[in-house]
């Protein structure tokens, strides 16, 4: 998963996903969350061939590059030098810890990636 981060605010403003991450996301909707051990689904629910955006609250849409433009502007991000890209691997803590903060937060992606409870050397 790719996130922009902005560095000035300490902050993901979005990450661009997979197939993967979002079948992964999608799947804490299907099943009842005592039992969301992160199963192996051949088909998911989301298609492959899509890049997807997920905004830190894990809201989720088809990636372009017109959304992302807008989204930039939505955020009132005047300098882009002041964002990063950062790719992250999502192991079994970092997804229970998303599953726990989807419950308790709008921030879930800069809570789980940026912090430092977390976020592994």
């Amino acid at each position: 998963m790719k996130l922009l981060v902005d560095t000035k605010a300490e902050r993901v403003l979005y990450a661009e996903a997979g197939k993967d991450v979002v079948d992964f996301l999608f799947s804490f909707l299907a099943l009842p969350v005592g039992t969301a051990v992160n199963g192996n689904n051949k088909n998911g629910l989301v298609r492959s061939l899509v890049t997807y955006t997920v905004m830190d609250d894990l809201k989720v849409a088809p990636m372009s590059t017109i959304s992302g433009i807008t989204l930039l502007n939505t955020f009132g991000i005047p300098n882009i030098s002041m964002l990063m890209e950062k790719t992250v691997q999502i192991g079994y803590e970092e997804g229970l810890e998303i599953l726990r903060l989807s419950l308790q937060s709008k921030t879930v992606l800069t809570d789980v990636i940026l912090s430092k409870k977390v976020q592994k050397a």
